[in-house]
């Protein structure tokens, strides 16, 4: 039983003529009457009585006409929801760390406007564990992070692109002019760091941890602008991702330096693995590899 028969059914019961309803469907009525004959065929019993003047409904054909009315309206109805799906603003709630944030946001709206999506992006900065963690309590519907830092257990990921982690210093600095630095060469610098959760702490144990090199003289932060300030000044370092140097007005007078060995991280978006995601939220997923995939 087709959805299209149960339509040509309700247009001939109504109108009692396969002429009109036929001409209304914009079909011709040998295959009106067609469909109409296959469908009494799987009913098992006559549901018009063909008349010269038209159609007539018998007594099975009324009851399964007003069966054909309800199923037929609780059709319009649903195609009426996912009408409305289209056109319904989403909003997703995404976090991401303020350096991450500070890079690729742009990047991700541009993307965004582009796809002509109805979504609203409201964002969250935070600390890689904490919002991992808000993921998998359905806080937060995505989050862009590093990987490698949280448990994958019941959550999904993608990919997006490699991030390289480098030595920011002020062009005023005596290491500005080298190729790159390695742990002796940074034993003695006041580093500005944001707090443990930020997992900024991890290339310094991947780079330094054979010889539990960790900086001496540390402060701590959780803005970005108050980093770079300090760095500016000459009277901090810092290890950041090396995308941050794309924006000039905010670092003129600071340089970034390759670390020795070098330092990579994967950037990845995360979510809550469901069986089926809902299409506004692959349309984001689509959005966000749109703008940083490399």
């Amino acid at each position: 039983m087709k959805l299209a028969q149960l339509q040509y059914f309700r247009a001939v019961s109504e109108w009692g003529s396969f002429t009109k309803a036929a001409s209304l469907l914009h079909i011709t009525q040998p295959s009106l009457s067609k469909a109409i004959s296959e469908l009494e065929q799987e009913a098992g019993v006559p549901l018009l009585v063909r008349t010269r003047n038209g159609a007539v409904l018998t007594p099975e054909g009324n009851l399964f006409f007003q069966q054909t009315l309800r199923v037929l309206e609780e059709f319009d109805k649903l195609s009426q929801v996912m009408e409305d799906m289209k056109t319904q603003e989403h909003t997703v709630k995404v976090g991401i760390p303020p350096t991450i944030g500070f890079c690729y946001i742009s990047k991700i709206a541009e993307a965004l406007a582009q796809s002509g999506l109805n979504l609203r992006l409201l964002w969250k900065e935070g600390g890689t564990a904490a919002l991992g963690q808000q993921v998998l309590s359905n806080t937060l519907d995505a989050a862009i992070l590093p990987s490698g830092f949280f448990p994958m257990e019941k959550l999904s990921g993608k990919r997006l692109r490699t991030m390289e982690e480098v030595l920011y210093v002020s062009r005023r600095h005596p290491l500005a002019e080298l190729p790159y630095v390695t742990e002796d060469l940074v034993r003695e610098e006041t580093f500005i760091l944001f707090t443990e959760d930020y997992n900024q702490n991890v290339p310094f144990q991947d780079l330094f941890g054979r010889s539990g090199f960790f900086p001496r003289h540390v402060t701590y932060t959780s803005q970005l602008s108050t980093a770079l300030h300090l760095i500016q000044q000459n009277m901090a370092v810092s290890i950041l991702v090396r995308d941050i140097f794309n924006d000039e007005q905010l670092t003129c007078d600071i340089v970034p330096i390759p670390l020795k060995p070098p330092y990579f991280l994967d950037l990845t978006v995360i979510w809550r693995t469901q069986k089926r995601l809902p299409k506004w939220f692959q349309g984001f997923l689509n959005v966000v590899a749109a703008a940083l995939t490399e």
